[in-house]
Formats: structure tokens, sequence, C-alpha cells
């Protein structure tokens, strides 16, 4: 795994508390990742992967110490544009239950499906691009 990738996993997992086992898949290399940093810190990321004219925004993750500042929203948006750039029309996430209005104001709506993952409650939500 390229040294950026596991930097981006390392700091996703921790944040997330999502067991290596379940973050980890065979669609890591195709995906494009943003990781942002404060100095050498890093403090926030996330990965898009795209299947067609669907893409898939996941595993976003901000320090506490760094929300509410607009950083998660930049990276949302970020990945995004990765996405347009590759032809998606439409977004999707599966967020944490408790950020759907987080991701509500970022234009996102909820639909139907809702799954459980290692104890985490997680809703189903997507936004034409």
């Amino acid at each position: 795994m390229p040294r950026q990738l596991e930097s981006a996993w390392r700091f996703s997992s921790r944040n997330r508390e999502i067991p290596r086992e379940l973050e980890l898949d065979d669609l890591d290399a195709e995906a494009s990742h943003v990781l942002a940093f404060d100095g050498k810190t890093p403090v926030a990321t996330g990965r898009v992967t795209i299947d067609g004219r669907m893409a898939t925004i996941a595993r976003i993750a901000v320090l506490p110490g760094y929300r509410g500042q607009g950083i998660g929203a930049r990276i949302v948006g970020m990945l995004e544009e990765r996405a347009r750039q590759r032809s998606a029309t439409v977004a999707e996430l599966s967020p944490h239950y408790y950020l759907e209005d987080f991701y509500a104001r970022l234009g996102y709506r909820r639909v139907a499906g809702e799954e459980w993952v290692a104890g985490h409650r997680l809703i189903k939500m997507s936004k034409e691009l």
C-alpha cells in the first residue's frame, strides 16, 4: 500500500473506529483520496470511487479538534469535483445516522436503506452532481 494511502487509512480508521478488515478493500488503488494537513499533521481525509456515473464518497473523517471549521465540507466538495471530472452525475454516501444534517446542508438527501457495520448505524444519502 502506498505511503500516502496508508496514512489516509490509519487516520480514517483511527478516527472512525472501523476495524481494518472492514475498511480496506480492493477499491483503494483506484479511488481518489484526499488527506488534509495542518502543517505535517493529518487532520481530515476522504475518498471517492467511481462506477459509471455513480460516485461513492466514503471514509470522511475529521479530527475532533478541527471539526466545525468547514474542513469536512471542503473535503466532500473536493471529492465531488473529482467525481464530476470523471463524468459522475450522482454521488452517494453512507454516513453515521447522526451526520444526516451535516450532509443535508451539503445537498444530500436521505434515501431508503440503513445498515449496521461494526456496531455503527449507517444511513444512505445521495446527491445529483
